[in-house]
């Protein structure tokens, strides 16, 4: 090329003479004619081409001297594009034409990387790929006159990173198929009904389905690259290896069946174990189980529902001979007193009795009925509780005082068999919140236990202490104790040790029963201990306290409660009579003009002839319940009582209830049991607030 740039006749060209060429101009055309990289020069404004030898080898141009000092765009759109439009790919020229442009107009060097090429090589068409690496070529004016242009074959790399993307993307194609394949075996695995495990040679697990974790309750970690040695008891261990070895020796499929027990439970399953030989030679072990923990459960269960069916007739045949036996006893302890009762009444009409004669005949009957009456009242209080309608009357209660009224009314008794009975009291205790003759009846139940029980000569104590927020109550005898066997049973009705106590000692059994019910219907709790028979035995009562002290609560009963709701005019709504009265004498010692009603209607009478100041009702009630009441007390103009204040009682304590008496119309709510002082209280705060 450098011999045809000699001969050319350039000054017949757009560059002119050679000797008007800048020196910048010659000295790349020296590189480039000498550079062994195709290298071409776009010159001037037009862009007029010079290119080495090394160009026109690699793009096969066959311009010769008419591409010289012509302008790029001429010789590529009259000669290079088209005649070798069947060798490259549409608009390549054109887009380095719009770079070369570019430099000649920024002076900053461009790159057009990888660019797709059809050209002939070895007599047919060769994909081939060029980066073009375009700089600007300055004269010693400094301005940018021309563009050097250098061409690099990119074949080899491209032609390799596509290679790798296909081989990449094979690979992607063959690590979905396994994924899709992987996902299908896992799929199966864990949908199936039993359980899978693979295991190597060596007895190692290899591969264990989530229905093997789930019944070993093991992580997959914890299973793969184990033994069964590892996992389970040596015993069971063996016991599979034991298949296993059968298996590996005969390549024959073995079924049997397994246990295990896994935490507290035995699991049963029936298993399939068979031989795999992998292609390159490796045998491995295979194992299906079939889980039948569940029906071995149900067998086991059916037989615990026939035992339990069993002991529920026994029981059921217990409670009816206790039944009978009860209805021996009862008929026996009500008929025993009335035989002295009728024999000495009959003696004493019939005969002149001497005044000796008149008194023990007296005395004997009056003993006897008093047995009567107390066996009664205990058959009462039992059919009451049972029913649910044992009421209190709840007022502060000295358990001091209680106690020695109770030692009072068994005084006698004791003194007829020479028991001591000695009292340890502690006089801090507290009041507690109850009815007196309730609490009275459960320290003479305990303390006639005491005595019954305990032989001539004996000892009895009684003990009153405060525990915590609690006041203690202990009885003690020398008794003859209680069998540890029957302790649970102790305060159930109708049942005692054995049927000779009764017939021995007297009595229904029913005075713990009662003592229990009445211990727990004033928030208490009640047990018993005893060493064993003939030791002797403890009963223990704990009560709640009352929060406020005995010295406080005396004062304010005594000084403040006259002041506090002096002149209140107050409507009492309750259907219970006990209650009703009880609160009457409390409002009242307070000051308070107390008119009571019955039911909600006498109440609605109430308000249409005289409205009260205030209204405190119970809820639950016959026919008309306490938020009906309010309900229509509230649709009453204010003359009748429509916005009187309103507190409620009822037995249900929480939030839900007092939600549900604000929302009925109530202006408060109060929860019983009804502490007298809290009762005051609230309905002259109440009552403040509604002078405010």
């Amino acid at each position: 090329m450098g011999a045809l740039m000699q001969s050319f006749h350039w000054a017949a060209s757009a560059l002119g003479a050679v000797e008007t060429w800048p020196q910048s101009l010659r000295f790349a055309i020296r590189i480039c004619l000498q550079s062994p990289c195709p290298m071409m020069i776009a010159w001037g404004a037009d862009l007029v081409l010079i290119y080495n030898d090394a160009w026109q080898t690699a793009f096969h141009t066959e311009l010769d001297l008419q591409g010289f000092g012509k302008p790029a765009w001429q010789v590529w759109s009259d000669n290079w594009y088209c005649r070798l439009q069947q060798r490259m790919l549409p608009n390549h020229w054109c887009e380095i034409g719009v770079q070369l442009e570019q430099v000649l107009a920024t002076g900053q060097s461009a790159q057009l990387d990888d660019v797709q090429l059809f050209l002939e090589r070895s007599g047919y068409l060769e994909e081939v790929y060029y980066t073009y690496s375009h700089s600007p070529i300055v004269d010693e004016a400094g301005q940018v006159r021309g563009v050097l242009t250098v061409a690099a074959e990119t074949t080899q790399r491209v032609m390799g990173e596509r290679r790798i993307q296909e081989v990449a993307n094979e690979r992607e194609h063959v690590e979905e198929a396994l994924r899709e394949s992987q996902t299908m075996f896992e799929n199966f695995m864990s949908h199936m009904p039993g359980s899978a495990f693979i295991k190597d040679e060596q007895g190692r697990y290899v591969y264990a389905n989530p229905a093997v974790l789930k019944l070993a309750k093991r992580d997959i970690t914890e299973i793969i690259g184990k033994t069964d040695f590892d996992l389970v008891p040596a015993a069971i261990a063996e016991q599979f290896q034991a298949n296993d070895r059968a298996v590996m020796a005969t390549n024959q499929v073995v079924e049997t069946l397994e246990t295990l027990p896994l935490g507290d439970e035995e699991h049963y399953w029936m298993t399939l174990k068979f031989p795999i030989l992998l292609p390159s030679g490796q045998r491995l072990l295979g194992g299906m189980t079939f889980d039948i923990t569940e029906r071995k459960q149900a067998e086991a269960e059916r037989l615990e529902l026939l035992k339990r069916e069993r002991a529920a007739r026994e029981q059921a045949e217990a409670a009816n001979r206790i039944k009978d036996e009860f209805l021996a006893v009862l008929s026996h302890e009500l008929r025993s007193p009335l035989n002295p009762i009728l024999g000495w009444s009959q003696l004493l009409r019939n005969r002149n009795p001497n005044p000796t004669m008149l008194a023990r005949g007296l005395e004997v009957i009056e003993r006897n009925a008093k047995l009567q009456t107390q066996l009664i009242g205990d058959l009462l209080d039992i059919s009451r509780i049972l029913r649910g309608k044992l009421n209190l009357s709840v007022a502060p209660v000295n358990l001091t005082t209680t106690i020695e009224s109770a030692i009072e009314t068994i005084r006698l008794a004791a003194e007829a068999k020479n028991i001591q009975v000695v009292r340890f009291l502690d006089a801090h205790v507290g009041q507690v919140s109850g009815d007196a003759a309730r609490l009275q009846q459960i320290v003479w139940n305990l303390l006639s236990n005491a005595i019954k029980f305990t032989p001539a000569g004996g000892r009895a104590e009684i003990y009153l202490k405060q525990v915590n927020n609690e006041a203690e109550l202990q009885v003690k005898d020398t008794g003859k104790g209680i069998d540890p066997e029957f302790l649970p049973f102790v305060f159930e009705s109708f049942r005692q040790a054995d049927s000779t106590i009764t017939r021995k000692f007297g009595g229904l059994g029913l005075g713990l029963a009662i003592v229990r019910y009445l211990v727990e219907l004033h928030g208490g709790t009640v047990w018993v201990n005893s060493p064993g028979e003939g030791k002797g035995a403890i009963f223990t009562v704990r009560l709640p306290l009352m929060q406020t002290s005995p010295a406080a609560l005396i004062r304010n009963t005594s000084q403040n409660p006259a002041s506090n709701l002096q002149g209140i005019r107050i409507l009492v709504v309750e259907d219970e009579r006990d209650t009703r009265e009880f609160l009457t004498f409390v409002l009242e010692q307070a000051g308070a003009n107390v008119t009571t009603a019955s039911s909600a209607i006498e109440a609605l009478n109430h308000f249409n002839q005289h409205p009260p100041d205030l209204l405190l009702s119970d809820i639950a009630m016959p026919e008309m319940d306490g938020y009906t009441l309010i309900q229509r007390i509230r649709t009453l103009p204010p003359e009748q009582g429509g916005q009187v204040p309103a507190i409620a009682l009822t037995a249900h304590a929480g939030e839900a209830s007092q939600n549900r008496a604000t929302a009925a119309g109530f202006d408060q709510h109060i929860a019983k049991p009804i502490e007298s002082m809290t009762l005051i209280q609230i309905i002259e705060s109440q009552w403040k607030r509604m002078e405010e």
